[in-house]
Parts: structure tokens; sequence; C-alpha cells
């Protein structure tokens, strides 16, 4: 059993979701968000950064006990924030080279924390967009950890696609995130999440896994599992097609 610390979440939660959720009535009767364009401090992005890394801790826990990676040799975490999924994965599974792939503010938060690591000279931090960058090649498995809900669904697609091309027929591709049922109603705070990410991105909501399948259709995936991690968090794992 874990006890987790979550102070760093709550400074999040007060400093930046709050101020947001007080907004939602409004962006639901106009249906319009202004997004904020201006560049967050290293400091504001350490504590977003630390607050999800917080209230996801148990989460990426439960997909190293849950997921064998023995299977893999190079792990690609997109989005993976600073890098807390990456660890406890490269922790357990030793053999694994790991990348880490974010944008360059979040990337600097994680790069002080990550280089101090005793395994670092096996992990690389590559910083970029993952709608214009080139995705790093050479992983044979990709993770996406609670990223895809922060995005609409023609951006999701446009996504996995690009993943699908910068992967060899065979590979795996892990989706960890809050997948509900098809009417976005189960797991309960899944659903009351959905709010959340439309105020952070603008775009975001919750997804189904029957959503997912049809993505997985259109851009060359295949579903091969769907398995419950930790409290409202499941893990769908694919494989390319074609």
């Amino acid at each position: 059993h874990h006890s987790e610390d979550l102070r760093p979440f709550l400074k999040f939660w007060n400093r930046f979701s709050y101020p947001s959720w007080i907004k939602l009535e409004e962006v639901l009767r106009s249906g319009q968000i202004t997004p904020d364009t201006t560049e967050l401090s290293l400091e504001d992005q350490a504590i977003i950064s630390k607050g999800i890394e917080s209230i996801t801790a148990s989460t990426a826990r439960a997909l190293v006990t849950t997921y064998d990676f023995n299977q893999h040799h190079r792990i690609l975490d997109i989005g993976g924030g600073t890098g807390s999924f990456l660890i406890n994965i490269m922790r357990r599974y030793e053999h694994l080279q790991g990348t880490l792939f974010e944008q360059p503010r979040v990337a600097r938060v994680a790069s002080k924390h990550l280089s101090q690591l005793e395994f670092s000279g096996k992990l690389t931090i590559s910083e970029g967009d993952i709608f214009k960058d080139p995705i790093p090649h050479g992983h044979d498995v990709v993770l996406l950890a609670n990223v895809m809900h922060i995005f609409s669904p023609d951006h999701n697609i446009e996504l996995l696609q690009r993943l699908r091309q910068s992967m060899n027929k065979g590979e795996r591709l892990l989706l960890v995130d809050f997948w509900t049922n098809p009417d976005h109603t189960e797991p309960f705070f899944a659903a009351m999440l959905a709010g959340e990410f439309l105020l952070t991105s603008g775009e975001g909501d919750v997804y189904s896994h029957e959503e997912v399948d049809e993505w997985f259709g259109i851009t060359g995936w295949r579903s091969i599992d769907h398995i419950q991690l930790e409290g409202p968090s499941s893990v769908i794992i694919a494989e390319t097609q074609r």
C-alpha cells in the first residue's frame, strides 16, 4: 500500500483548475474558450507537471504490474510530463532503453529530475511538438498516458496516424486514460473530468473504448486488449496492423 502525497496536486488544483472551473457555465453557454496564450513560467510549469505526477502516481505503478514490458527493448513516452510513468517502468524492467518526448518547457522541468536517476544513461529526452515535429523512431512500444483527453477526436486521429507512420508492423501502443462506457457516464470520476479537459485545452473530452476502436480502424491500428488499472484509469493495448 502506498500513501500518496497529494499536496502538489492540491497546489495545481488551486492555482489552475479552480479558476478555470469558475468559467464553466460561461464556456458551456457560449461554446467558446479563449485560450490563454501567455507563456507559462518554469515555476508554473513545474506546479502543473508535479501536480499531475502526484495524482497519477498510483496509475503509473499499476501499469508496471499489469503490462509485461519484457517483450520490448525501447519505449517512447509521448507527453509523459516529468517522466513518472517511464521511471516506474524502467526501474522494474532494467533492460529497457527509454525516450521521453515532450514540449520544450515541460522537458526542461523533467530533465532536472531525470538526470539524477541511476538509469539516466539509458534515458533520452527529446523536445518537440507531437503534431509538427518528427516522432522519434526506433521504439517497439509507445506510451500515451493521459494525453488523448486533451485533444478533439480529429486531433487524436491525426496523432494516431503520425504514430503509425513512425512504427513498424507488430509494434505496440499503450493508451492510458480515463476511458469510459459508450455514453461517457461511467466511471463517474471520468465523466466529471470531461469538464476539466475541456477547460484545460478548449477541445478536450473523455472518450470510450468504442470511439478509440473507430480511430484505430481509420489509422491502421488493431485493439488487442483493454485492462483496468487503478480507480477510473485503464489501458488500451493496440498493435500496428499494416
